[in-house]
C-alpha cells in the first residue's frame, strides 16, 4: 500500500515574524507566475507557503533527475530585501530587530529592493501540483481509499491547495534537503 505525506515548512521561531522571515510573501493566485517578496541572501532550499512550494535551483535540477514527472514555475523575485537573520539567536523569545512599524510585513516592505542579494539567492522555482480528483484533506488528515492509484509523486486534491507527496519523494526530500520541512503521514480511509 502506497503512503502519502502532508509537506509543511517547519514552524518558525518568533511566530510571525519568524514565518515572514523564513517564507517571505507569495503572489500565487496565477499558478504559471508566482511572485515572490522576502529576505535574502538565505532562502530554504525547499518549503511550502499557503499551498505553494518553492525550491532553489538546485534542488529543481535533482528533482528533475529523480522525479522526471513534475514540472515547474518559475518564480519572479519582485522584492528581495537584505537581512541577515539567519544568524539571530534562535534560542531567543524574540527577533534580533523588530521592523519599526511594529508589522512583521515590514521586514520586507519597508526596505528596498536589493539586486545584488536578488542575484545571489539563483534562480527560484515553485512546483507545479497536478490535481488529484479524488480527497484529500491535509495538511492534517487524510486520503480517500483510490489514493492507491494516484500517478503523481506531488499533487493537491480538488478540496485542498495543500502538498500531498509520496512516500518516495518524501524520502528524498528527507535525505537532501529537509531542513525546513517536515512530514505528517495521511490516512488511507
Amino acid at each position: 500500500m502506497k503512503k502519502f505525506f502532508s509537506l509543511n515548512t517547519k514552524n518558525a521561531t518568533w511566530g510571525d515574524y519568524g514565518n515572514i522571515l523564513l517564507i517571505g510573501i507569495l503572489d500565487s493566485s496565477n499558478e504559471n507566475k508566482i511572485i515572490m517578496e522576502r529576505s535574502g541572501p538565505f532562502i530554504p532550499e525547499i518549503y511550502e507557503s499557503f499551498g505553494t512550494v518553492i525550491i532553489k535551483e538546485n534542488i529543481k535540477k535533482n528533482i528533475e533527475i529523480q522525479f522526471p514527472d513534475i514540472e515547474f514555475v518559475p518564480v519572479v523575485k519582485s522584492k528581495i530585501v537584505y537581512l541577515d537573520w539567519l544568524n539571530w539567536n534562535f534560542e531567543s523569545d524574540e527577533p534580533l530587530m523588530y521592523p519599526e512599524s511594529g508589522e512583521p510585513e515590514d521586514y520586507i516592505n519597508s526596505n528596498e529592493h536589493d539586486e545584488l542579494v536578488s542575484q545571489q539567492m539563483g534562480n527560484i522555482w515553485a512546483i507545479k501540483l497536478p490535481v488529484w480528483e479524488g480527497e484529500a484533506y491535509p495538511p492534517r488528515y487524510y486520503l480517500s481509499s483510490d489514493a492507491n492509484d494516484i500517478p503523481y509523486n506531488i499533487f493537491r486534491s480538488e478540496k485542498s491547495l495543500y502538498p500531498v507527496i509520496s512516500q518516495n519523494l518524501k524520502e528524498w526530500i528527507e535525505n537532501n534537503c529537509g531542513e525546513w520541512v517536515d512530514f505528517i503521514e495521511l490516512k488511507i480511509c
